[in-house]
């Protein structure tokens, strides 16, 4: 007696980018910023005909003009309202159809309010509801992968290619500025634990001094004091109001020494040279793009614990060396 199988089902249909209009949402942190530009640039060149717009916070703007290419750039801010938001988008003349979410905030609450064809986000918790298409979280087994292969695996799942060396260059060549001159961020909007002490500060600026001509200038973060030991540094001191600051920062620099923070990723965005000094952060999952750039590290035995207030004794910073923070600065001085 003859058994028939049965009919298999059919696959279900692959997940595909299809609007003509596609918004993509600027993560709001600075360092997730930089990390998803690659992703942008890879969508422009695959959708070259395509209109793409960028929805952001307004301090991000220069950020996403430095990618070139994008047809809008929407903006907000901590008091806009999604009904303002709605309005700016109307007000594009854009016929958007399509978004790319990467968190909750404003304008995931935006995208729910307009009704979109497609809106398309990783299969998490507080996006899930939203979607129309959504995207399986890959599973990373052994050692951390760079932060920009979150942006990138999204990419992959909807077959873009991003595997283009000039999606993960500077945003603009630099020239150099008429005289040498090195750019220190001691301070870290990350946390108290990301940042090396004072003194080591001092030291270092001191032993480079000594045998490099160069004007020094030291940038304090927005909504952040400069300790007492930091303003006793020799140095001019360029204070911040707000994170765009930065641009008119960047270039007068030739290179910049930065606690991990988001200056480093801003200051490696631009193509400034960076050298960053790591403490409990990994630096194999949160580096600066760039090959242009460096970071150091004194790798003990409760790092990389991720946290922004230690609770031992800040060794992975306390340990880290001025000789091997003023070797890997003099290296990157000589380059340039």
């Amino acid at each position: 007696m003859s058994s028939t199988s049965h009919n298999p089902l059919p696959e279900k249909p692959p997940i595909g980018l299809y609007g003509g209009a596609i918004l993509f949402a600027a993560p709001e942190r600075w360092d997730e910023a930089c990390f998803a530009a690659p992703a942008l640039r890879a969508l422009r060149a695959a959708r070259p005909l395509s209109t793409i717009g960028v929805v952001c916070h307004e301090q991000q703007v220069h950020l996403w003009q430095s990618i070139g290419k994008i047809d809008a750039i929407i903006t907000y801010d901590r008091r806009t309202k999604v009904s303002a938001l709605r309005h700016a988008l109307i007000e594009s003349k854009k016929n958007w159809d399509a978004a790319l979410l990467w968190e909750s905030n404003l304008v995931s609450d935006l995208c729910r309010s307009m009704k979109l064809k497609q809106i398309l986000c990783y299969q998490t918790k507080p996006l899930s509801r939203l979607a129309t298409d959504l995207i399986p979280l890959p599973i990373v087994y052994g050692p951390a992968t760079h932060r920009v292969q979150h942006y990138l695996n999204f990419l992959e799942a909807l077959k873009i290619p991003y595997n283009k060396p000039h999606f993960f260059q500077p945003c603009q060549k630099r020239t150099q500025p008429e005289r040498a001159q090195l750019t220190i961020s001691p301070l870290s909007d990350f946390g108290p634990s990301h940042e090396w002490p004072a003194d080591s500060w001092k030291q270092l600026l001191e032993k480079f001094r000594s045998e490099h001509e160069a004007e020094i200038s030291l940038v304090v973060l927005p909504d952040r004091d400069l300790p007492r030991e930091l303003k006793q540094l020799d140095c001019r001191i360029q204070p911040m109001e707000q994170w765009s600051d930065a641009w008119r920062i960047f270039p007068e620099t030739t290179i910049t020494v930065t606690a991990d923070s988001s200056f480093a990723h801003l200051s490696a965005h631009v193509g400034a040279p960076t050298l960053t000094l790591f403490g409990p952060n990994d630096p194999d999952w949160k580096r600066p793009l760039g090959k242009q750039n460096r970071v150091i590290r004194r790798k003990v035995e409760c790092s990389p614990c991720l946290s922004n207030k230690c609770a031992l004794d800040l060794r992975c910073q306390k340990e880290l060396a001025v000789e091997h923070v003023y070797d890997a600065l003099v290296r990157m001085w000589q380059e340039r």
